[in-house]
């Protein structure tokens, strides 16, 4: 993927620190105590929730990854307050007394009517548990759970990763390996799976290609990414078997890529199962926005010097807007897209541009106000999230919409930070 390589390092270590709960420095918050009286938590109608964090309408729900076990934990966008959902008076919230506990990884919280659901690993089954309980853990039950014969699989493989949870229903792709031989190598099944919430109730949607992510749900179509190759590519050892020691592995990859890797933005119908290839990037990876892009039906993507939207109903594909070397999609937020401008090599980032989706125009956009080295990863319609450095740490922060609109900083709240 294209993109500035300091951008990708604080996308990974934000990535880093929700997935071992490594946090070591947090602001405005006393993560130890339990709900406050008169806390508003309320879900939202719909969203992306990814397994380091859910962003609802009012606050951020952070699921447990580490090893160790861990609480729900919720922060409030307005008071800045982090705490654990449970409600239980001297809880310490470290062990199975606590009822937002869970004893190990844990992903996509959501609350939706009244109910916390969060997927749960079960090691001694190796399969996944959909929890649900009253917001503050109270009377949790299995909803429904995913074994690897849910796949026709010997195991499950890539865990829980995004979920959409849309219309009273969750959405996830489901993957497992089936143990090869000596023979015959290891073989991946994929599903699209879906969980209505009010039942527990669980179906495959359909089976899908091993490798699709799903990015999105919008009125009854699903969008999926899908890897594929024109030809296939040579192993290195049936590289060097064919070219000898002195063929150029690196040369001979680099332009395979280029001629054969194909990806593509698959819009799934969820009631026929019948599926279009709305576009296919060959050679490229290209940046999609990850939240709320879907509101509008449509999907966002840059590629190239080029940004790009799909519309979903119609599976049409079309362009929004072009300058320069290279774009990097930073977020989608309603009509504006907040996009990186980057050098042909793809490395550094020499300014923004806020784009008007529906006029599309675009204005230069000064992000000194974010930070140092500042970008903006989502937006709920309220709030901006974003990451940057603030002296020698990497911050996690959100923003209030009208501040960042107004290229400013003020009422920034800081959540996340750990020394760069």
């Amino acid at each position: 993927m294209r993109s500035n390589h300091l951008m990708q390092r604080l996308r990974e270590v934000v990535a880093f620190l929700a997935a071992t709960s490594l946090i070591i420095s947090l602001s405005g918050c006393n993560s130890s105590q339990g709900v406050p009286e008169g806390a508003e938590l309320i879900g939202t109608g719909r969203g992306i929730l990814s397994s380091d964090r859910t962003i609802l309408d009012k606050g951020m729900l952070f699921p447990v990854r580490a090893r160790t076990g861990g609480a729900i934990e919720y922060l409030d966008f307005a008071s800045g307050d982090r705490f654990a959902l449970c409600s239980r008076t001297g809880c310490s919230h470290s062990d199975s007394n606590c009822p937002v506990w869970y004893p190990s990884y844990a992903a996509a919280p959501y609350i939706y009517d009244g109910y916390l659901f969060v997927f749960s690993y079960d090691p001694m089954t190796e399969g996944w548990n959909f929890m649900r309980s009253r917001i503050d853990g109270t009377d949790r039950r299995t909803a429904a759970s995913f074994l690897p014969e849910d796949v026709s699989a010997d195991t499950l493989s890539g865990g829980i990763t995004e979920v959409y949870y849309d219309a009273g229903a969750a959405y996830f792709v489901l993957a497992g390996t089936v143990w090869g031989t000596d023979e015959e190598p290891n073989e991946t099944h994929s599903s699209l799976m879906k969980i209505d919430l009010a039942s527990g109730e669980s179906r495959t949607v359909k089976e899908v290609v091993p490798g699709d992510q799903l990015l999105g749900i919008f009125e009854r179509k699903a969008v999926l990414s899908r890897w594929s190759e024109r030809e296939p590519c040579l192993t290195q050892t049936e590289f060097f078997d064919t070219y000898g020691e002195k063929g150029d592995w690196d040369s001979y990859y680099k332009e395979w890529y280029k001629e054969n890797q194909v990806y593509s933005y698959v819009v799934t119908d969820l009631e026929s199962g019948d599926e279009v290839i709305a576009a296919s990037v060959v050679g490229e990876t290209p940046e999609t926005d990850y939240g709320y892009s879907l509101e509008d039906g449509c999907l966002y993507y840059t590629v190239g010097n080029e940004l790009r939207r799909i519309r979903i109903i119609k599976a049409q594909d079309e362009p929004v807007y072009s300058e320069g070397e290279n774009l990097s999609m930073q977020c989608v937020a309603g009509r504006h897209v907040v996009l990186s401008l980057l050098d042909e090599a793809g490395e550094k980032m020499y300014g923004m541009r806020l784009v008007d989706t529906e006029a599309k125009t675009a204005e230069p956009f000064d992000g000194d106000f974010l930070g140092s080295y500042g970008w903006v990863s989502a937006y709920n319609g309220s709030y901006f999230f974003g990451t940057c450095l603030i002296g020698p740490v990497y911050t996690d922060y959100y923003l209030p919409a009208e501040s960042f609109f107004a290229r400013s900083s003020e009422g920034r709240h800081i959540y996340f930070q750990i020394d760069a």
